[in-house]
């Protein structure tokens, strides 16, 4: 759909606004990805998709080819591409506009190609959800809560899912199944500080009632590839299993500890009995 285009005698500004069909409303930060400054700042986010890398760069190659094949020496004029959702209010028109301006009819013939080149091949990236569990627990039981290769935490996890809503997609229980779990000791530098930052983070939680600044902490790092709901109601059916486990494990552990108590006790009394007996 073309908006407006006014000339000169010097130069053409084409601005027009075009359907995209093929992209999700929903999905229009993604489809516009990391700006330049954000990838200065993290060389990771280079690898997603975005729309000045897949679109906007690619134009000025494709212009820049086309020109030198034609003589050269034609200046390409600017380029604006902007995404837009459509009315909200409009139930017919939920659907992903490409607001469009440049100088030439060839550089936005251009922009049309990658645009179209860009809906095909897109796919959303696949985000990381990240959690963090703090809980009281003796630092000697960590093995115990992970367990022989891993079998305990494995444990963890498959509790946790099978507690979670039956309406969760199963592609995401999967997901969640495969969730890496990673336990360690945790000294907080300031323990104020560290209290009221969990208890303001969605991304952190405390097991139980809280942790005094004498107790020992373990820290359980959660990371799954499951979506943010379904993520989210597995970190609340872990935090349960874990609420569970945890003081089961101390209990278990103050029980061997009373165990090996009396039997040291048993062989000190042996040792002064024969030492007392006059054989």
């Amino acid at each position: 759909m073309e908006v407006t285009q006014v000339s000169d005698a010097e130069k053409v500004t084409i601005t027009r606004r075009v359907e995209l069909p093929k992209f999700n409303p929903e999905d229009i930060a993604s489809v516009v990805g990391p700006s330049m400054q954000s990838c200065e700042k993290n060389p990771n986010l280079k690898k997603l998709p975005s729309l000045r890398k897949e679109v906007i760069s690619k134009s000025w190659r494709s212009f820049k080819t086309y020109d030198e094949e034609n003589g050269g020496g034609r200046n390409p004029g600017k380029i604006f591409v902007k995404l837009v959702k459509g009315d909200e209010e409009d139930s017919d028109d939920q659907k992903l506009y490409a607001d469009i301006q440049c100088e030439s009819e060839e550089m936005y013939k251009f922009i049309m190609m990658h645009l179209t080149k860009y809906q095909d091949s897109f796919k959303k990236p696949v985000r990381k959800n990240f959690h963090t569990i703090y809980a009281h627990l003796p630092h000697h039981l960590i093995p115990l809560m992970i367990g022989r290769g891993g079998s305990g935490v494995k444990s963890l996890r498959t509790g946790a899912v099978s507690s979670m809503d039956e309406s969760v997609d199963p592609g995401d229980l999967e997901k969640c199944e495969k969730s890496f779990l990673k336990v360690e000791t945790f000294s907080p530098r300031d323990f104020v500080d560290f209290q009221e930052h969990v208890s303001k983070s969605e991304k952190s939680d405390f097991v139980g009632w809280g942790l005094t600044e004498e107790d020992p902490i373990v820290k359980v790092s959660v990371s799954s590839m499951a979506s943010i709901p379904a993520f989210k109601n597995f970190i609340e059916c872990l935090l349960d299993v874990l609420s569970q486990k945890i003081p089961e494990m101390i209990e278990k552990d103050k029980g061997r500890e009373e165990s090996r108590g009396a039997s040291r006790r048993r062989d000190i009394a042996e040792c002064e009995e024969a030492l007392a007996n006059d054989w």
